[in-house]
């Protein structure tokens, strides 16, 4: 498996969850069914331990990216950490500009993942 397509399943897997999070959100906001606070719980589960998954990838520029997006940073301070995270570990690229190239990848597998689920 290259390592686009090993970015690609843990971004849609993420993005399918957190849409499956949603969901059980709002039925159990609608309902007060406790089955879907129970599936919610599970999904929580599942998320958290995708996150712990990417904290342990964080080889893959696109993934590292996306990790600090998920977690809340703006794309323009995620390329700026990931460009000083390679600076500072003497990885190649170090400069923002080649990093937004590699956001632009991962933009574009986020996309594909919103085109699919459609």
């Amino acid at each position: 498996m290259s390592n686009n397509e090993a970015t690609k399943d843990v971004v849609w897997t993420i993005e399918e969850l957190k849409q499956l999070k949603q969901f059980y959100e709002k039925e159990y906001e609608r309902t007060q069914n406790t089955s879907f606070q129970l599936k919610l719980e599970e999904i929580h589960k599942y998320l958290s331990n995708y996150e712990h998954i990417l904290e342990h990838l964080g080889s893959s520029i696109e993934l590292r990216l996306y990790k600090y997006i998920n977690n809340g940073l703006s794309v323009t301070k995620a390329v700026e950490k990931v460009a000083e995270e390679n600076y500072l570990q003497d990885k190649k690229p170090v400069s923002t500009s080649k990093i937004w190239l590699y956001y632009r990848n991962l933009k574009k597998i986020i996309e594909n993942y919103k085109k699919e689920s459609e």
